[in-house]
């Protein structure tokens, strides 16, 4: 009985000519699946996705690189970006977001995993949003420092969430206080208000002087960043069709309304929302795990094959 032939070995595929990368070298497995999604998809694939931690985070000097690699960016019908990513700084997503419709017909983002913070803004700009069933994208409440630890980020919503717990503790206890007085005491009313507030206000003044005037103030306008970047974006791109009315309502809920940072936003709440998102599922699924998987940090269109030099 004859043995079978071996099936033939494909040939390698060239390295991407990448913005930035790691590791160094991709695996063929990835550059396979990335050139099967451009041949499938009929489209450009570009890639950007960073563990967290990693060096390859939105910053304006990062999207300086992509904007420098304006050449790469020619004659592009529809445009697939593949976001997995932590996002970064809000300014330099619009620079990202403005920079990548200048240069498409059509924009699609692509989210196997997450999109958070100033990538969920990336996802804003784009016609369609494709997410897997596990995969989250996030508020866009700004992160600003620590003002008691300057190497650590917090939300700008902190500060305010702070301020409203004592406002609303501040008149649980001039309640308490006053029915207190009013149970044990014959005390006329106007003076146990009298009463109840200078107590109430000695009890929580030493909490709110801590409170920092600027630094609150600072807090509300990164928190209306993320606000007003988002309505740029949904106004000129693909929710133009939106009143000003929804989109603002829209934003406030995804800058003011959520308790964390990290909160998840997942597919069905996205849908919920209204985003154009749909469900990316299947081969498309399993080609966009393998590229990111496979890649730890980078940037660039990783399915194109630049000539062969040998």
């Amino acid at each position: 009985m004859a043995t079978p032939a071996a099936a033939p070995t494909p040939a390698p595929l060239n390295q991407p000519i990448m913005i930035a990368v790691q590791p160094l070298e991709i695996s063929q497995e990835v550059l396979r699946a990335a050139v099967e999604w451009e041949h499938r998809e009929d489209s450009s694939l570009f890639l950007i996705t960073c563990a967290r931690g990693d060096a390859v985070t939105f910053s304006r000097g990062f999207v300086d690189r992509i904007c420098s690699a304006r050449n790469q960016f020619q004659n592009i019908q529809k445009l697939d970006v593949l976001l997995d990513h932590y996002g970064g700084s809000l300014d330099a997503a619009f620079q990202l977001v403005v920079f990548l419709r200048n240069r498409c017909q059509s924009l699609r983002v692509f989210v196997p995993d997450y999109a958070k913070s100033a990538s969920t803004l990336v996802t804003l700009g784009a016609d369609e949003v494709w997410m897997s069933d596990y995969a989250e994208i996030g508020p866009l409440d700004a992160q600003i420092p620590d003002p008691h630890d300057p190497d650590k980020y917090i939300s700008a919503l902190d500060e305010f969430r702070s301020v409203d717990y004592l406002r609303t503790h501040s008149f649980e206890i001039l309640n308490e206080v006053d029915k207190t007085l009013k149970r044990t005491t014959s005390l006329a009313t106007k003076d146990r208000l009298r009463f109840s507030i200078e107590f109430t206000t000695q009890l929580m003044a030493p909490m709110y002087s801590s409170v920092d005037p600027l630094h609150f103030g600072g807090s509300h306008r990164s928190v209306e960043l993320g606000k007003e970047y988002g309505r740029r974006v949904m106004e000129r791109y693909a929710y133009r069709n939106w009143s000003a009315k929804d989109i603002d309502t829209f934003l406030r809920t995804l800058t003011w309304d959520y308790p964390s940072h990290g909160f998840v936003i997942d597919i069905v709440e996205a849908q919920e929302l209204g985003l154009n998102v749909k469900l990316l599922d299947g081969d498309l699924s399993v080609l966009a795990h393998t590229i990111v998987d496979g890649v730890t940090a980078g940037c660039g269109f990783i399915g194109r094959q630049p000539p062969s030099t040998s």
